[in-house]
């Protein structure tokens, strides 16, 4: 094992903690994908390498420069920085300096054809009958452990993409990860007075009898199953732009609190018609003082 010990470049990818790994380990190794050192010599990744290759094939086929200047040229770039790829990790085993070249080179161009071939300005292929295999690769590109410096995946953008489109930005490209990122860490969790609420609402109808279980068997429903273009897509945006309105959140502040049972329906009402008799009973005071 090769440790990193460069204190130029501190790590920012970790292993995760054994107390994590031993809770969930789908959660940290990557199922189908290995990106960087840390997963490569896994058994379930290994088969995967292979279809590497046909991603950095087409990614290279979409740029008209000679295919062999534009490796020698990310090639370079990464022995370039390899040091500053290696101390990005907090180790990266036995491999050699040309192996992590050649892993860093492979890798982001796999990423970046990835990138080319789901965007549909990009690439006119379809993924269609690949959403399982796809939806399982963008779990993989997420995981904590799983992971090449994106500074060098920039450069790898600027050597291969910006060739072929130079008015698409490196955010841009990758904009499917980071939202699937962003999905990815905000799966719902539900407790015990959410399950309540949702039976009182008769949302929910609760036969187990323990609002516990219900809310462990909820947050358990979805895992390993990957979610890719799900139908329900915009409705979702539009509830999600609703509920961060100002006037959704006003009126369900002022339900909560003034119309949360009968009788605080029955002071409110009250109250107004007092408000307003006293108002009314204000102006035709006002008005008799006038006439007298």
């Amino acid at each position: 094992m090769k440790t990193n010990h460069t204190h130029q470049f501190p790590p920012s990818i970790y292993m995760a903690p054994s107390v994590l790994l031993d809770l969930s380990p789908s959660s940290f190794n990557p199922q189908l994908v290995s990106i960087g050192p840390l997963h490569r010599e896994d058994e379930n990744v290994k088969a995967f390498e292979r279809q590497k290759i046909s991603y950095l094939i087409n990614l290279m086929s979409y740029i008209n420069s000679p295919q062999e200047e534009i490796l020698e040229s990310c090639m370079q770039k990464a022995y370039s920085v390899i040091n500053k790829i290696k101390g990005c990790y907090i180790w990266t085993k036995a491999f050699t300096d040309s192996e992590i070249a050649e892993m860093m080179v492979m890798d982001a161009c796999f990423m970046l054809g990835l990138m080319i071939k789901i965007n549909p300005l990009l690439s006119e292929n379809s993924y269609m009958g690949k959403e399982l295999q796809l939806g399982t690769i963008m779990n993989d590109l997420v995981l904590l452990e799983n992971q090449i410096p994106l500074f060098f995946l920039d450069e790898m953008f600027q050597c291969t993409v910006m060739k072929l489109r130079s008015d698409i930005s490196f955010i841009q490209l990758i904009k499917p990860v980071i939202v699937y990122n962003n999905l990815f860490k905000a799966k719902l969790k539900f407790d015990n007075d959410d399950v309540a609420k949702l039976v009182e609402s008769k949302v929910l109808v609760n036969i187990t009898g323990s609002n516990e279980e219900v809310a462990n068997m909820l947050n358990n429903i979805g895992k390993n199953v990957t979610c890719v273009d799900s139908y329900y897509e915009q409705e979702w945006e539009i509830l999600n732009k609703y509920c961060k309105g100002i006037w959704p959140k006003h009126i369900a502040t002022m339900r909560r609190t003034y119309f949360s049972s009968p009788w605080s329906i029955i002071a409110l009402v009250a109250g107004i018609i007092l408000f307003v008799l006293q108002v009314l009973q204000t102006i035709f005071t006002i008005k008799s003082q006038r006439i007298e």
